[in-house]
């Protein structure tokens, strides 16, 4: 019989190369695993209970400030991998989805002020670099991010012909959750 770490290794292959699982996604799913295992001790699916579920989020809330969002997230991840142990007969039942969720806190987006944009675009321009064209491409990193929204990871993978400048569109390839997607911006970026 496989122990717990061996079967969540076997479920994150299952994920990464079955599923089609980002990189991303597995590291979060071991994150999530690898805390309730150090707080449970468990090893075996049979050491799987509700009562040490809730005692891992008792703990998570009590003990490190938890929040509502990072509580559903820890139990989205353990919970994928319980319905996988499921259905490969490892466990009878899911035991995380008998607790319920706390409320998520509803917040307005953060969101810089016109008066901010400017500041850390006068910053990118002015700083005193060592090569011109440092203060040219943190300008249009800097530009691109606030005209457009695109995410950090995107960004990095962009490549020349993902940018239209006569459209005014950044094609993104295999953004969060591995989607492509066209991004328009103002003509202004163009030419910073």
């Amino acid at each position: 019989m496989k122990n717990l770490q061996e079967l969540h290794s076997d479920f994150c292959n299952y994920s990464e190369y079955i599923k089609g699982n980002t990189p991303d996604t597995i590291t979060w799913l071991k994150a999530g695993m690898e805390l309730y295992l150090k707080f449970s001790r468990a090893e075996y699916p049979k050491d799987i209970t509700l009562f040490s579920l809730e005692d891992w989020i008792l703990h998570g809330r009590a003990k490190r400030n938890w929040k509502a969002k990072t509580v559903h997230t820890y139990l989205r991840a353990v919970s994928l991998f319980f319905d996988w142990c499921v259905t490969r007969n490892h466990l009878k039942t899911n035991p995380a989805k008998e607790i319920p969720r706390p409320k998520l806190e509803k917040k307005i987006p953060k969101y810089l002020t016109e008066t901010e944009s400017d500041k850390i675009l006068y910053w990118a321009r002015n700083y005193p670099y060592h090569y011109k064209l440092e203060s040219f491409r943190n300008s249009a990193i800097i530009s691109t991010f606030l005209a457009t929204g695109i995410r950090r990871k995107e960004l990095i993978n962009l490549k020349i012909e993902d940018v239209d400048l006569r459209k005014g569109e950044l094609y993104v390839r295999q953004g969060k959750g591995s989607k492509d997607r066209l991004i328009p911006f103002r003509p202004s970026l163009a030419y910073i």
